[in-house]
């Protein structure tokens, strides 16, 4: 049980990440549309994260709060909070199950979430209570590409908004801190769907 649970805390590493409109998408993730992604791994588990998307939109966190090892997470429901600069924003979790794993090294240092969100900045892994049916309510392969460049349009749209363009079209790194005066309920509503 002791080696199962060291393996659980060594994801593999993903070394294939796809850009889609300036975001990182690698291949054989599933996304949910509140900006989580899930990878099946080994025995069924589930590995859990936030997009790269989420990490440009937010940017670094300062902390970070998820379910505790042997806590029930549910489809489509709050699974995890993060904190930046004071404000709160809540995301969904893309899969129900209960927690296996909690990637405590994310939880001292957050920033590794959006450094490397499908590698070292994983969040959870969980033991799934309906995969096949959650899967199907999640986006994978051109489903997700397409989804990325709908939501990257939408941001255009909002960074527009306050007055703020893109210099070449492309993605705007950390749009919170760039851009104070776009609403962070509005951000997390319109992306996090919480």
């Amino acid at each position: 049980m002791l080696e199962d649970s060291w393996q659980l805390q060594i994801p593999a590493r993903i070394s294939t990440i796809h850009q889609v409109d300036g975001f990182g998408l690698p291949e054989g993730h599933f996304f949910h549309l509140g900006h989580a992604w899930a990878r099946v791994e080994h025995g069924g588990r589930i590995r859990i994260g936030l997009d790269d998307f989420a990490m440009k939109v937010f940017g670094a966190m300062d902390s970070l709060d998820l379910p505790l090892t042997g806590e029930e997470v549910k489809f489509s429901e709050v699974g995890l909070a993060f904190k930046r600069e004071g404000k709160e924003a809540q995301a969904l979790s893309p899969l129900s199950g209960v927690v296996a794993a909690q990637n405590y090294q994310v939880t001292k240092k957050p920033a590794v979430i959006k450094e490397q969100p499908y590698n070292d900045g994983w969040l959870m892994v969980i033991e799934p209570a309906a995969m096949k049916k959650d899967l199907k309510n999640l986006l994978y392969g051109q489903e997700s590409t397409e989804w990325i460049q709908a939501e990257h349009q939408k941001l255009v749209e909002m960074v527009s908004s306050v007055g703020m363009t893109y210099a070449d079209g492309g993605p705007i790194d950390d749009v919170v801190g760039n851009l104070p005066d776009l609403s962070w309920d509005k951000l997390t509503e319109e992306f996090l769907r919480t």
